[in-house]
């Protein structure tokens, strides 16, 4: 039938089916002793996967987890290519790290968060932040303030100019110099 089984009197069912147990060793050893790769897979002539000599496993196509849960890698990932992603990154101990200038959006448009802690707005001079912002601890602005109804409402009592040298304003309207 132009197959071959190792292992078995019972006939399989590819080319080469391998069967049975040695204990304390693998089902099948390949020790490749020259110069090319350990194993390498073909469709119609075109290589699709290849196990080389030093480890680096290449293939062509996608790589899941063949149950449909979710795919573990459990050792350090570099990725020298473009990442493209479909789903959603998490962090078990919820402190993901991204340690280089992070675009989201895109390259030319959306946002850019530097490093060092700048957020900025890729393709415009502005930020918008369409909803409420709470800032804890220190706020230092370089530039003006500005609300589109003309109607900018400080809920705390505000120093204009210094928390020594300007005008404080209370929130019951009260005037004074400092």
């Amino acid at each position: 039938s132009s197959r071959t089984t190792i292992g078995s009197a019972t006939g399989g069912v590819g080319k080469l089916t391998v069967t049975g147990a040695e204990t304390g060793k693998a089902l099948l050893i390949l020790n490749e002793t020259g110069d090319q790769n350990i194993l390498t897979a073909s469709a119609s002539g075109t290589t699709v996967f290849t196990l080389g000599r030093t480890g680096d496993l290449a293939i062509e196509g996608s790589l899941s987890d063949l149950s449909g849960s979710t795919l573990a890698i459990n050792d350090s990932l570099s990725i020298a290519g473009s990442l493209s992603l479909t789903g959603t990154i998490s962090d078990s101990d919820s402190n993901l790290v991204l340690d280089d200038t992070v675009d989201i959006g895109s390259a030319t448009t959306g946002i850019r968060i530097t490093t060092a802690g700048q957020i900025s707005d890729i393709d415009s001079s502005e930020v918008s932040i369409a909803d409420n912002l709470i800032v804890t601890g220190g706020l230092s602005l370089t530039c003006s303030i500005s609300d589109s109804d003309s109607n900018l409402v400080l809920d705390d009592i505000v120093d204009i100019g210094s928390a020594t040298n300007g005008l404080n304003v209370t929130t019951d309207g009260i005037l004074s110099d400092l």
